[in-house]
């Protein structure tokens, strides 16, 4: 990843900066017995004035030496600043990286909830419709057993005045009539049943996908 990336960087970047500064603590060191030695030469120079031109030689090696030594040790000072200035960037892009993360983490929680919100209003909404169709057919079933009920009253009325003729022929018809007419009606309600069934088996599929639904958006 490019978290795990950039900390490799950025723990070879401080390898290579403690390196550098060891070579320069190393440079400054020689550096000041350098500077010692050539102390050590002038003073065997007033010392030895016989041995001048090789004290001169050796002075002049001497001070080559140190100003090559200088260079390097400008060299190395400029090198450890170009690796401070990259570990910085490296940090700040780090950083950066960090905070968008955070930022693209928080937004994915937030948009989490309020599907779980949404998804929970629907799941209400059909299990309140699903109630209520269960009350719908609770009543037409209540209604076709009551009809079934005046339906048995009237084939048994008919039937025990079946011995008069004339009358019960008039009494036959209209209950026929009527028979025919409660029997439309058991009709209608058996239709309105079968409807509203259909109708709760819908709510109840609907109700089923948007929970399965919102599980598998939950589990993304």
């Amino acid at each position: 990843t490019q978290v795990s990336e950039l900390t490799s960087r950025l723990q070879e970047s401080e390898g290579a900066r403690s390196e550098v500064q060891d070579r320069l603590v190393r440079m400054q060191t020689d550096m000041e017995s350098l500077v010692a030695q050539s102390k050590q030469l002038a003073e065997l120079k007033d010392k030895h004035e016989t041995s001048l031109p090789d004290l001169e030689e050796r002075l002049n090696k001497e001070h080559i030496a140190l100003q090559e030594s200088n260079k390097e040790f400008e060299a190395l000072k400029a090198t450890t600043a170009a690796e401070q200035e990259l570990r910085t960037k490296r940090e700040q892009e780090l950083a950066l990286l960090k905070k968008s993360l955070e930022e693209e983490s928080g937004h994915h929680e937030s948009q989490l909830m309020e599907m779980r919100q949404k998804h929970s209003q629907e799941l209400a909404v059909l299990q309140e419709q699903m109630d209520n169709a269960k009350k719908i057919m609770e009543a037409l079933e209540k209604a076709k057993a009551t009809l079934a009920a005046e339906n048995a009253d009237m084939a048994n009325e008919i039937k025990s005045i079946a011995t008069s003729k004339a009358e019960t022929d008039r009494k036959r018809k209209h209950l026929e009539s009527q028979v025919i007419e409660l029997e439309k009606t058991q009709r209608n309600f058996d239709k309105i049943l079968a409807e509203e069934k259909a109708i709760s088996e819908r709510f109840a599929s609907e109700r089923d996908a948007a929970e399965r639904d919102a599980r598998e958006k939950e589990t993304k």
